[in-house]
């Protein structure tokens, strides 16, 4: 299965590929929403996607939007560590907007492939 990973924070990109490609998925990477839609479009069997929701230029949200009304079968899983509010209202909106799932960053190994292999069974 492709997953594509839309992360600004460069290290937390890196965690999550690694720990992916670790378990076995074939990953992209992206460094912001515009991005990530261009990875899709390039990469058309992309089936999940894992957001960050607060990014610079386009942010999760609006990039959660854009990828459910153009693929609609693609995975969405939202995660954030908040900023200036708390994470749990960027992670509801983004619930709200769309996401399948949603991970409060910091992330464990065990939370993000969990969640990545309870949506890929849906």
């Amino acid at each position: 299965m492709k997953i594509l990973v839309i992360e600004d924070d460069e290290d937390v990109l890196k965690f999550v590929c690694k720990i992916l490609i670790t378990a076995g998925y074939d990953v992209i990477a992206a460094s912001d929403g515009n991005e990530g839609l261009e990875q899709i479009k390039s990469n058309p069997d992309t089936a999940m996607v894992i957001a960050d929701i607060i990014m610079p230029d386009k942010d999760g949200i609006e990039t959660i939007r854009e990828i459910k009304q153009a693929w609609p079968q693609i995975k969405i899983i939202a995660m954030s560590g908040g900023g200036i509010i708390e994470p749990i209202f960027y992670l509801r909106n983004a619930s709200a907007f769309g996401a399948d799932a949603t991970l409060r960053k910091p992330l464990t190994i065990s939370e993000l492939v969990g969640t990545v292999e309870s949506m890929a069974l849906k």
